[in-house]
């Protein structure tokens, strides 16, 4: 009976220590990437995609080179659905999800470094001013924390959701600030140190876009279907133009030029000094969530027609197209010759930038509303898997 009696001990025993070590697995992989075999790569921390689209001008270019068949280094799993963009900086990954939670990722191991919780969906990209990161939620608030801890260094309160990105400005005193839309119909300048208000310019309905920033502008559209030229001295209204329809999407500025998608299927260009509308491309059938890269005198967006398009920057003329499987609302980013996106059909893709060609995708199995940041030679997305995913590989 006692032999017994130690045999039934000693299985319990065995039994708890298995259970333990389940929990403790499960805890550890909970809120750490996917361990993916692969040669080792070493990313340049140095290299930066401080916020939405890559640049104040919000053009979508990017610096270095990327794979030519690039492999998964890691997978972050989040609450929800990630549509926000990612941005880099400092050997960092930040993004937020519509758990509510804004994330800090290790660029090269993909491990959390710290979270921050709000009180409602995130899904417009941070940007990144020296030591502060900053993005909006749908709670309302603007955010700014220390990019370094996660710490709150202030919070600024709106009167409407914030869906779209942040971009920041120097003013001609030195002040440093953060623009950004909300859904209370206004357009905000924050002083980015203080958080205090600097102005406000208001429109007629929700702003969801970026505003794009060059040469002391600050250019985005609306719902209110009007095209918006702002000065980011004063948030005095230098000019708008009737861009025929609900834009969606935000625009992005280029020698003096405006492109921009709209609701009523339409790409066009328009000059920032006249106002005048250069040109009108009507290839879609459907309208534009996305956002354009222009470089080399190409202007690229993706449709909601599923395709990629990519027109003359001077006339409007197509050059070429590539058909995904499905919607197309992710912005492009374009570095080393290629254009890098995804689509709602689950992939993302690298094609070529001069002739549409598809040089490389990757199934997610989730759509991809997210938009690429490009950065040390790795693409980093958001996914409606709840993941951010970061890609890399030896360049030839």
């Amino acid at each position: 009976m006692k032999a017994k009696s130690l045999q039934v001990v000693l299985l319990f025993f065995v039994l708890l220590v298995f259970a333990l070590a389940g929990i403790f697995v499960f805890a550890f992989f909970k809120n750490h990437p996917e361990s993916i075999e692969k040669p080792v790569f070493y990313p340049d921390t140095e290299s930066r995609w401080p916020m939405f689209h890559g640049l104040a001008a919000l053009t979508g270019i990017g610096e270095g080179r990327i794979a030519e068949t690039p492999v998964l280094r890691w997978k972050f799993r989040t609450g929800d659905e990630v549509k926000a963009p990612p941005v880099v900086d400092s050997g960092m990954v930040f993004a937020g999800s519509l758990d509510g939670y804004f994330y800090a990722v290790d660029l090269f191991a993909g491990r959390e470094k710290w979270s921050f919780q709000s009180r409602d969906q995130i899904e417009g990209a941070a940007c990144i001013v020296g030591d502060t990161v900053f993005f909006g939620s749908a709670d309302s608030f603007l955010y700014a924390l220390e990019k370094a801890s996660g710490e709150l260094k202030w919070k600024f309160e709106t009167g409407g959701k914030i869906l779209g990105s942040v971009n920041t400005a120097v003013l001609s005193s030195g002040r440093i600030c953060v623009i950004f839309g909300s859904y209370d119909n206004v357009l905000y300048c924050l002083d980015a140190v203080t958080g205090d208000e600097v102005w406000r310019y208001e429109t007629s309905s929700y702003v969801n876009s970026t505003p794009a920033i060059s040469d002391g502008l600050a250019v985005f559209g609306g719902c209110d279907g009007m095209l918006h030229m702002v000065s980011v001295e004063d948030g005095s209204e230098v000019k708008t133009v009737d861009a025929g329809a609900y834009v969606a999407g935000s625009a992005a500025i280029e020698a003096g030029r405006v492109y921009t998608g709209n609701y009523n299927n339409s790409f066009f260009c328009a000059d920032i000094e006249t106002g005048d509308m250069l040109w009108e491309y009507t290839g879609s059938e459907e309208p534009y969530f996305s956002s354009p890269a222009v470089i080399q005198g190409k202007a690229i967006i993706g449709g909601r027609d599923g395709n990629l398009h990519c027109i003359n920057a001077e006339n409007g003329n197509v050059i070429w197209k590539f058909a995904a499987l499905d919607d197309i609302d992710s912005s492009p980013a374009i570095t080393d010759s290629k254009v890098v996106f995804g689509s709602e059909d689950g992939r993302l893709y690298v094609v070529d930038m001069d002739t549409g060609l598809e040089v490389w995708s990757f199934e997610t199995g989730k759509p991809l509303t997210s938009s690429p940041a490009i950065a040390g030679g790795m693409i980093i997305i958001g996914c409606g898997d709840g993941s951010i995913y970061a890609f890399d590989g030896a360049v030839q």
